[in-house]
């Protein structure tokens, strides 16, 4: 608890699926600092033996109590990737409640859903499946591109 205390600037990610591990991945490429926040106890065990020298925090997210223990005031970014669109909707409005200068990046299922997370606060929305069709296109006319 004290490490979380003593961060500034760093990344909340929340959600720790599949998506989750990819980005803490490529956090831990990069050299960031960021906890994650995964709402479902075995779920966590199975993350924090995967990335033992990362913060899993065992939470939801979309709760004031949970995001102001891992630091929102401080934190310069969040990332919403959890399940449901209306969550990382709830997820966003209440970050910036918490924090009005933190980027929040949302993903979608739903790309109609974009314009209302902006609405909300969000910096940038990823619409899972329109992005991933796009790459996937890519792959096959452009693959020297790619």
């Amino acid at each position: 608890m004290a490490k979380i205390q003593s961060m500034k600037n760093h990344i909340i990610v929340c959600g720790g699926g599949v998506t989750g591990e990819h980005i803490i991945t490529e956090l831990l490429k990069t050299k960031r600092e960021f906890i994650l926040i995964e709402k479902d106890p075995l779920r966590c065990k199975v993350l924090e033996s995967k990335f033992s020298t990362s913060i899993i925090f065992q939470g939801d997210a979309t709760e004031d109590s949970v995001l102001a223990e891992v630091g929102i005031e401080q934190a310069s970014a969040l990332v919403a990737i959890l399940p449901l669109d209306k969550d990382n909707l709830f997820l966003t409005i209440t970050t910036k409640h918490l924090n009005k200068s933190c980027r929040v990046v949302s993903k979608t299922l739903n790309l109609s859903n974009k314009t209302k997370l902006m609405r909300a606060g969000a910096s940038s929305v990823v619409p899972n499946r329109y992005i991933s069709a796009l790459r996937l296109v890519s792959e096959v006319i452009s693959p020297n591109v790619v």
